[in-house]
């Protein structure tokens, strides 16, 4: 069985934890989708102290740390994304409400 963790935790927010167990055939099966999803990644030419190439660069699949990287990236990205989209939609909500209506008499 393999783990899924994420962890919040600040001295200003406290500590909060979630854990799953997921079959490690599960496991392998998600690595190997986003492994896909995430493409093949160059490696940069290495060049020595004196400008040259030493080792030219190299396209390689991603490796299972750089795939798992990615996947807490991504999921970082949407919530940090969502919260401040959360956050407008609140205040675009609370400007509206402070709007004042005009009225018109005879």
């Amino acid at each position: 069985m393999a783990t899924l963790s994420l962890i919040i935790q600040g001295p200003n927010v406290g500590s909060y934890d979630f854990t799953r167990t997921i079959a490690d055939a599960d496991t392998a099966r998600i690595l190997a989708a986003y492994s896909i999803r995430q493409g093949q990644i160059t490696d940069p030419e290495i060049l020595d102290d004196d400008g040259n190439v030493t080792n030219a660069a190299v396209t390689r699949d991603r490796t299972a740390q750089e795939v798992v990287d990615g996947i807490a990236e991504g999921f970082l990205a949407g919530t940090l994304a969502n919260t401040v989209r959360t956050e407008k939609d609140i205040a675009t909500a609370a400007a509206k409400s402070q709007v004042v209506g005009i009225e018109a008499t005879p």
